[in-house]
């Protein structure tokens, strides 16, 4: 085939008057090729074929329903189709959905803007690794912003456990005046135990933090980071304009430095989506105070009560009420007390034992065993006693005593 730039010489040198074989000489073209393309006046584009339709077009409707619905697995779409009668392969599947993924895959995200007070969001932002007290640790920064003022609170940390996070919470809280109605978090595990469906798990240490603070957790949903898009950017913002070529001797020498840097740089700047200093808009947030009783910020540990009734805290064993058995329990260590806590609320309360392997039994928790004379209730172990009490075994009218368990089980018995 003769190209356009081949066919605009031949037209110029046969202007010259040059005769064929001439031009064909110069041109590198056959004589026979020359003289038809002068009779036709030059190459003329081949007429291409529309491709033959696929056989998912009456599948396409369909298809492009379910798109939008969310399902992008082609395996699960291939059987569909096929339960509707498509006999193809998966390969032309993919190749049909190929052009659709594409337009589908951009989804605009419309800005969401808060009222005053309503909102604020909180994040980890993991900033590589310190050497802190002789050890290496992964070094994090927890960072909260108001989502109306856009006022900022970051706080670097060794850790991302939950009584970092609620202290972490108190200290931004604090520094920003107040606790917003609702902190809207991602699935940290500190937070969300996990989901079914729709329904969150919270940590149940993290909702009595909340209740103390006054405060609606929020998670937002899995791999949907542009929820919290707020504080998103509060990481990157503080990764790129504080971080970046930071010079430090210590977390406590960053940490001074990041508050230097909050205070006389990022809140108050002129943000650049509300086009308002932070500081400046703060004042509008109607922010709920803290309470004024201090919160102790303990290690809680996660536990499931046995089928006894009993959960081990220290290789020590304490008992709860009847109804939570099976049921998940936080244990905190507050001081001399160990405090039981379900979905938040405290249902027991024992003095910590600071031996191992002993047991404190409140007698209130089990009395509702009284009406059941024949259910024997034992503390370690499912054994079954048939002969009554045995000599010196516990019974529910003594009071709250500590028992040391060896060669034989104590007993609780009605």
């Amino acid at each position: 085939m003769v190209r356009l730039e081949e066919w605009m010489e031949i037209l110029d040198l046969s202007r010259q008057s040059m005769s064929i074989s001439e031009i064909a000489r110069r041109t590198g073209r056959a004589r026979p090729t020359v003289r038809h393309q002068l009779r036709q006046g030059g190459p003329r584009p081949r007429k291409r074929r529309s491709p033959p339709p696929s056989s998912l077009e009456p599948y396409r409707s369909f298809l492009l329903s379910r798109l939008r619905e969310g399902v992008k697995s082609g395996c699960r779409l291939f059987r569909e189709v096929q339960a509707l009668g498509f006999g193809g392969g998966l390969r032309t599947l993919q190749r049909f959905l190929k052009p659709y993924r594409a337009a589908l895959g951009e989804v605009a995200t419309v800005r969401f803007e808060t009222p005053p007070g309503r909102q604020a969001q909180a994040d980890w932002g993991s900033f590589g690794v310190i050497e802190f007290e002789g050890r290496r640790h992964r070094l994090s920064c927890f960072v909260c912003t108001l989502g109306y003022s856009r006022v900022l609170y970051g706080e670097f940390t060794v850790s991302q456990k939950l009584p970092t996070l609620e202290q972490c919470l108190l200290n931004g809280f604090t520094y920003m005046g107040g606790v917003s109605e609702e902190v809207l978090f991602d699935n940290m595990k500190a937070v969300v135990l996990g989901r079914e469906g729709a329904t969150v798990r919270f940590n149940p240490g993290f909702l009595d933090f909340a209740r103390y603070c006054d405060f609606t957790p929020r998670a937002c949903r899995p791999y949907r980071a542009q929820t919290k898009g707020k504080v998103e950017a509060g990481v990157k913002y503080i990764r790129r304009h504080f971080f970046a070529g930071a010079r430090f001797t210590s977390l406590e020498d960053l940490n001074r430095q990041l508050r230097i840097w909050l205070d006389e740089v990022a809140n108050v700047r002129v943000h650049g989506t509300t086009g308002e200093i932070p500081w400046r808009r703060l004042a509008e947030e109607p922010l709920r105070p803290l309470p004024e009783r201090p919160y102790a910020v303990v290690p809680a540990v996660l536990r499931q009560v046995g089928r006894d009734c009993f959960v081990t805290y220290r290789s020590s064993r304490y008992s709860v009420p009847l109804e939570y058995c099976r049921r998940a329990v936080v244990v905190q260590e507050t001081g001399d007390e160990v405090v039981i806590s379900c979905e938040g609320v405290p249902v027991a309360r024992h003095r910590l034992l600071e031996e191992r392997f002993r047991v404190s039994i409140d007698p209130e928790h089990f009395r509702d065993l009284r009406a059941r004379r024949d259910r024997q209730l034992l503390v370690e172990g499912d054994l079954a006693w048939q002969g009554g009490p045995r000599p010196g075994a516990l019974r529910l009218d003594e009071p709250l005593v500590e028992r040391r368990p060896l060669a034989v089980y104590d007993e609780v018995v009605s």
